[in-house]
């Protein structure tokens, strides 16, 4: 288990730590943050990530993990179960490694086929990326949801109800406590969902039992870019295979 979080904003250092000390408890080996240049306005992006070692227990394995063109860089919580084959094929086409990670065959997974690499994943996995020279984040989910992740959209919020603070226009963490460190939302309950919980004892993806709150739905991927966000979902499970007696790789 690890724990990633980041945000967009004018001073995004500032609260960071915060919010990795939240979750500390998902990761006490390692401890990382990665900041973007500003952007026109001013606003950069960090990513952290707090570690528990599992493979390539070395300082190899520290994150985040910034691809070797420097165009990438990847916080990754969960386990790539087939990275070994992922590995083996990106080798073929001619990348090398310079770990034994499979954060950074992901990361090269991504480099090299984009989203399309998605398909190719066998695990349980929540990430984050960030694409340095289009400026755009992308947050991805494992197939059925093992991993959390949750985030808001601050500005979004601050239109509608008032409560997010201007200094930040996108958070999004591992666990709801890690959002509420970063002092940027506060604690208020959304009571749809609510009433959801108390109906079904659940609160259906992507609502949370926190105003303005949400999760990234299982096999979904979140694209964040210019202030705009799209979410596509990116994997569902196929009946017609398992009817026919045959089942889907992931």
């Amino acid at each position: 288990m690890c724990g990633i979080a980041g945000l967009i904003g004018k001073d995004p250092e500032a609260r960071i730590g915060l919010m990795l000390k939240a979750i500390e408890h998902r990761g006490r080996d390692d401890e990382g943050v990665w900041s973007s240049s500003p952007d026109a306005e001013g606003g950069r992006l960090s990513l952290g990530n707090r570690r528990l070692s599992i493979i390539d227990t070395t300082s190899a394995g520290h994150q985040p993990m910034i691809s070797v063109d420097g165009r990438y860089v990847l916080v990754l919580n969960g386990e790539i179960y087939n990275y070994r084959d992922l590995c083996q094929q990106l080798m073929a086409k001619g990348h090398t490694f310079r770990t034994k990670s499979d954060t950074e065959v992901l990361l090269t997974a991504w480099r090299e086929w984009g989203e399309d690499c998605l398909s190719r994943l066998n695990g349980m996995f929540a990430f984050a990326i960030w694409d340095d020279h289009e400026r755009t984040l992308f947050l991805v989910r494992d197939h059925v949801g093992i991993k959390p992740l949750y985030y808001t959209a601050c500005q979004k919020l601050d239109r509608e109800g008032g409560f997010a603070s201007r200094d930040a226009s996108f958070v999004f963490a591992s666990e709801i406590k890690s959002i509420l460190a970063s002092g940027l939302v506060k604690p208020e309950l959304e009571i749809g969902s609510l009433n959801q919980f108390l109906t079904f004892l659940w609160a259906p993806d992507p609502n949370t039992l926190f105003k303005g709150i949400k999760t990234v739905p299982p096999g979904h991927v979140l694209r964040l870019r210019d202030g705009e966000i799209d979410i596509r979902q990116w994997w569902d499970i196929t009946f017609d295979a398992i009817e026919e007696g045959k089942s889907e790789t992931w």
